[in-house]
């Protein structure tokens, strides 16, 4: 005779919707797949469940023992509005609280873009202040080794000028992105 039983199941003191368990009294249990005749499988011992654990845990304590020796760090903003030729405009860049002193940029990556591109803009990226700068006038996007080896807790700067004197139509800055790869020393 099967009987129908409700139970109730509550997780961290909410009850969630109720099961329905269908208990047969007095039916034995078909055998399992794995089980040939209703013989129950081996035991498996401890030493075999770790021989067959341990290798997939190997690469987990393997990367624990070692700390981190590299991280990155990103920055978002939105590019400046030029209106004016011969002026600098700038867009600061700033880490987050996180990257240490004592870490070092590896590389450094960056995209910007800008409603439409004036003849003979210069777009320089900076670190720290605007007298360490490279010039990636014709490359939107990229990436640079050249502040490689100083500290990853500076400023960046995004600094844009139009070449010549007096007003222009606006030319409006879009979403400029700054990736600084860094690593700690060892």
């Amino acid at each position: 005779m099967t009987r129908v039983r409700q139970s109730i199941h509550t997780i961290n003191g909410v009850s969630v919707s109720p099961t329905l368990c269908f208990h047969n009294r007095g039916a034995k249990r078909a055998p399992r797949a794995f089980e040939p005749s209703g013989q129950r499988p081996p035991r498996m011992t401890l030493r075999k469940s770790m021989a067959a654990v341990l290798p997939l845990l190997l690469p987990w304590l393997a990367a624990a023992a070692h700390p981190v020796t590299a991280g990155a760090w990103e920055s978002v903003g939105g590019g400046p509005t030029i209106y004016a030729q011969g002026r600098w405009y700038e867009l600061d860049l700033r880490p987050p609280a996180g990257p240490p002193g004592a870490s070092a940029i590896t590389t450094v990556y960056w995209s910007w873009s800008l409603s439409r591109t004036p003849p003979g803009l210069a777009v320089r990226l900076c670190r720290g202040t605007v007298r360490t700068c490279i010039d990636i006038s014709g490359r939107q996007s990229g990436g640079t080794r050249a502040f490689a080896g100083r500290g990853a807790d500076e400023r960046f700067i995004l600094a844009y000028r139009v070449p010549g004197s007096g007003a222009i139509a606006p030319v409006y800055g879009g979403s400029d992105h700054l990736i600084v790869n860094y690593r700690f020393p060892r």
